[in-house]
């Protein structure tokens, strides 16, 4: 009696079956392929294939282009004081307040502390 787990196949496999027919029932030659008969994949050989239209779309740049943001001198509010003790800033007083020109230090923005 024959092991349970070893059985002979009944049939062959279809790879056996399509053995000599070149293409295993895929067509003409050169089918069922990925990317090799079709010249590549995206924009591979646009300056080489002659059947690729030129546009803007393949060769150069298109879209917008985004502005780059200007990077201001920043000041928390904490240390104004200190800056007003260690240089020396004209500060102009009027009516029992003192004001400081943080625009003329070259800051051009005040963060709070929360």
């Amino acid at each position: 009696m024959q092991d349970e787990g070893r059985r002979m196949p009944h049939k062959l496999r279809k790879v056996r079956k399509r053995r000599g027919s070149r293409t295993h029932g895929f067509g003409i030659s050169g089918q069922h392929r990925k990317s090799g008969m079709k010249g590549g994949k995206g924009k591979a050989g646009t300056h080489k294939h002659k059947y690729v239209p030129p546009g803007p779309k393949f060769e150069g740049k298109y879209g917008f282009k985004r502005k780059n943001r200007v990077q201001g001198k920043v000041l928390n509010v904490g240390e104004i004081d200190e800056l007003v003790k260690r240089s020396s800033i004209p500060i102009k007083e009027e009516g029992g307040k003192a004001f400081l020109d943080l625009n003329a230090l070259g800051y051009t923005k005040i963060l709070g502390k929360g």
